[in-house]
């Protein structure tokens, strides 16, 4: 994205990720309330682009707060106390979290 946060340039932005991403897959795309992302021609990709969802944080939240309570509670919930003998024992342990 550009330094100016223009709606077009966060459109192009959404254009990548659909290039880049299997279309068998919902995306999920986690934004602030930057007027841009909420702007007409954003909107009218996402009507052409269903797989697509925009997930706002709340109002007068920052989003990297809330990333950060995400990870804080991932390491309580499911690392704090675990023991992992390998990569692969570590990957189902977050994936079993997560799906919970």
């Amino acid at each position: 994205m550009s330094a100016q946060h223009r709606a077009v340039d966060f459109r192009d932005f959404l254009d990548e990720i659909d290039c880049q991403t299997d279309p068998g897959l919902a995306v999920h795309v986690i934004c602030d309330d930057l007027s841009a992302h909420k702007a007409p021609v954003v909107h009218k990709w996402l009507l052409a682009h269903p797989r697509f969802q925009l997930r706002f944080t709340p109002t007068y939240s920052s989003w990297i707060n809330q990333v950060e309570r995400w990870f804080a509670e991932l390491e309580r919930r499911c690392l704090e106390r675990g023991v992992f003998c390998s990569l692969d024992g570590v990957k189902t342990a977050l994936a079993d979290w997560i799906s919970v």
